[in-house]
C-alpha cells in the first residue's frame, strides 16, 4: 500500500464525505477509519450522455489517489454500454480486474440516453485482499478487519442459462455456496444478498420458494435472515438472475451480526420472503448498517398507497428513517444508497419528498427497474456506519 490516507485517524461520529467532480462525473466519496483499515465507499453519477469511458477514469483516478483495493463494484446502466466500459477498464487497469464487476440493466435499456446511471464501489487499503474464483473467473474479495473476515460476492451467474428460471436460482445458490466454501466459510455466515432477477413479475414466487427452502436446508435461518435486495434486472449473460453477497465470519465467539427489525414493518418472513429487514454488523471502532430493500408496505405485508408515488416515497423513507434512528443514525450516517424506480421519469419526485431539507443522501444512485410486486413504484436500500458501540 501507498502512504496517502484514507481518513481522519480517529473515526468521526458520523462518515467524513467529500464531494469531487472529475470531466463532468459526480464523485462521492465516503472514508472511514476501521482499526487498522481505511475504508472508501465510493459512488459515482455520470451526467447525461456521458461516456463509460469518463465514469471509468474518475473511478481509476480515486483508486490510486486513495492507493486502496477494491471490494464490491456494481454498475447500473445499458447492457449496450458494457463491452466499452468494461474495454476502458482494463485499459486503466493493464489487464482483467482481479474483482468481479456487476452489471444490471434496469427498465428502459436502451430507451435511455444516459449509458449509466450510477455505480457503487467499496474500496480499502491496510489489510492484505483476496480474490475468490470459481472456474478461473472472479465471483468475490476476501478481507480481514481484525474482527472478523468479511467476503464480497457478485456477478454469481448459473452454469446453464437454457434451464428453468427456478432451476437456475438453485444452481446460483451453490455456485454461492461453493464459493463461501473457498473463503473457508459457510451460508450461516451471510448477512446481506442483492439479487436482480430477469422478468421478476414472473417468477418472484417460485423464486421465494426456492431460496426459502434453500436456506432452511443449510440451516441459515438458524443462526440470521440476511438483509436483501430482489429487484428486476438484466444481466450481460441472459441468465435467471444474478446474485451478490456479505458474507460475515467472526474471529472470536461473540456474534458481531445481529437482525435489526423494522419498527413499522413486519418481518419479511411473515409472507414468504426469506430476508431480514436490516442487519447491523460490528467494525473496528464502531458499527455498520444494512438495510434491505424497502418499499411502501404496511405492517401486515400489504402495499400501501397503490398508484401514488409521491405517497409511496413518503411511506418507504419513512420506514428507513425509522430502521435507521432505531440504532442511533440518521441519513447523514448513509455510505451508500440505490433507489429502484419502477419509472424513471419519476426520478424528481425525492426531491418533492425532501423539500429542500437536506435528508437525500449523497451517496444515491437512481435506477429503473421492477420492484417485486407489480404495484410497487419505488424501492430503496441503504447502508450507514458510526462510530462508537
Amino acid at each position: 500500500m501507498g502512504r496517502n490516507t484514507v481518513a481522519r485517524k480517529a473515526p468521526p461520529p458520523r462518515p467524513h464525505a467529500t464531494q469531487a467532480r472529475q470531466g463532468g462525473v459526480a464523485l462521492e466519496a465516503t472514508l472511514l477509519s476501521r482499526g487498522r483499515l481505511r475504508e472508501a465507499h465510493l459512488t459515482l453519477r455520470p451526467p447525461p450522455g456521458a461516456p463509460p469511458a469518463a465514469s471509468i477514469q474518475c473511478l481509476l483516478e480515486a483508486l490510486r489517489d486513495l492507493d486502496a483495493a477494491v471490494l464490491r463494484h456494481e454498475i447500473f446502466g445499458r447492457l449496450d454500454a458494457r463491452p466499452e466500459t468494461m474495454a476502458a477498464l482494463r485499459d486503466g487497469l493493464g489487464g482483467e480486474p482481479d474483482w468481479p464487476v456487476a452489471w444490471i440493466e434496469g427498465c428502459g435499456g436502451r430507451r435511455t440516453a444516459s449509458p449509466i446511471d450510477g455505480m457503487h464501489v467499496l474500496a480499502v487499503r491496510g489489510a492484505p485482499v483476496r480474490t475468490i474464483r470459481l472456474a478461473g473467473r472472479p465471483v468475490g474479495r476476501l478481507v480481514d478487519d481484525g474482527l472478523a473476515r468479511h467476503a464480497f460476492f457478485h456477478d454469481l451467474l448459473p452454469e446453464d442459462v437454457s434451464r428453468s428460471a427456478p432451476d437456475q436460482a438453485r444452481d446460483v445458490l451453490g455456485r454461492l455456496e461453493t464459493a463461501l466454501d473457498e473463503a473457508g466459510m459457510g451460508l450461516p455466515c451471510l448477512a446481506r444478498t442483492w439479487l436482480f432477477l430477469d422478468n421478476i413479475l414472473d417468477w418472484y414466487g417460485a423464486f421465494n420458494s426456492v431460496r426459502t427452502a434453500f436456506f432452511r436446508s443449510r440451516g441459515v435461518f438458524n443462526r440470521l435472515t440476511p438483509a436483501s435486495t430482489g429487484v428486476a434486472g438484466r444481466n450481460a449473460a441472459g441468465a435467471a438472475l444474478v446474485l451478490g453477497a456479505w458474507a460475515v465470519q467472526p474471529q472470536g465467539k461473540a456474534p458481531l451480526v445481529r437482525e435489526v427489525p423494522s419498527p413499522l414493518q413486519g418481518p419479511a418472513l411473515d409472507y414468504g420472503s426469506g430476508f431480514s429487514r436490516a442487519v447491523e454488523i460490528d467494525v473496528p471502532g464502531g458499527t455498520r448498517l444494512l438495510i434491505s430493500g424497502t418499499a411502501s408496505i404496511d405492517a401486515g405485508g400489504r402495499t400501501a398507497r397503490t398508484g401514488d408515488i409521491d405517497g409511496q416515497i413518503a411511506l418507504t423513507l419513512e420506514v428507513v428513517e425509522a430502521i435507521l434512528a432505531s440504532r442511533g443514525m440518521g441519513w447523514p450516517h448513509v455510505t451508500r444508497a440505490t433507489a429502484y424506480f419502477r419509472d424513471r421519469r419519476d426520478f424528481p419526485r425525492l426531491k418533492v419528498w425532501d423539500a429542500g431539507r437536506g435528508r437525500i443522501p449523497r451517496a444515491l444512485v437512481r435506477t429503473a427497474t421492477t420492484i417485486c410486486r407489480d404495484d410497487l413504484l419505488f424501492e430503496i436500500e441503504v447502508d450507514a456506519a458510526r462510530a462508537g458501540g
